[in-house]
């Protein structure tokens, strides 16, 4: 155990809290980062709009998040059962987008961020009772611990806003194909053939 002169050790511990809160204000800016961003994982014109999907998350933990980024981005089942939407007589558009990993990539990125969650909640409600600040290998440890998770934190918010600019990049492409003769010319062909399989029907 080093003892330092207490000038020494009150820097010690500031360096300390100094890290606590870019790792506390991270963790927000990610948890706000999801909120904004799940909602455009479904393009509809039917169902809850993103400003609905948006309060309905504002009420879910990071925990819920995380959950729901793995489902809607790199988890969707194509025969899962659909959602209830809206009674209506009008043709529905639906369109999903999904981060193009495998079911080992899918599986690791949320083992990840599981992790960075359990190291969330140990900051938040375990990391004063395990970390001694009174002292300076105390203080250096406590260092390390949060030095390693605010490294964490900012690959967390980079691997987000990336699934962002990707998510937008496909938006885009999407509006531009929808606008295109080929789109045009494939709802017509749809149009046509559910007409001619109605009129064999009849």
């Amino acid at each position: 155990m080093t003892n330092l002169l207490p000038n020494e050790l009150e820097q010690a511990q500031t360096a300390v809290f100094v890290l606590i809160g870019k790792c506390i204000l991270n963790l927000q800016l990610y948890e706000q980062a999801l909120k904004n961003l799940l909602p455009y994982f479904e393009v509809s014109n039917d169902g809850p709009t993103p400003e609905q999907q948006r309060e309905k998350l504002a009420k879910l933990t990071l925990g819920s998040l995380i959950r729901q980024l793995i489902k809607r981005a790199a988890d969707f089942d194509e025969d899962a059962e659909e959602p209830k939407r809206s009674v209506t007589n009008s043709i529905v558009i639906r369109t999903r987008f999904r981060i193009p990993v495998d079911a080992k990539e899918a599986k690791q990125l949320y083992q990840n961020l599981d992790e960075l969650l359990h190291k969330r909640n140990f900051l938040v409600h375990h990391f004063r009772s395990e970390h001694s600040l009174k002292t300076d290998s105390g203080c250096r440890a406590a260092k390390t611990y949060l030095d390693g998770l605010y490294e964490q934190t900012k690959t967390a918010i980079a691997q987000i806003d990336g699934i962002g600019r990707e998510l937008k990049s496909s938006t885009a492409s999407l509006i531009k194909f929808l606008g295109s003769d080929e789109a045009a010319h494939l709802i017509e062909e749809f149009c046509f053939e559910g007409e001619s399989v109605i009129s064999q029907e009849k």
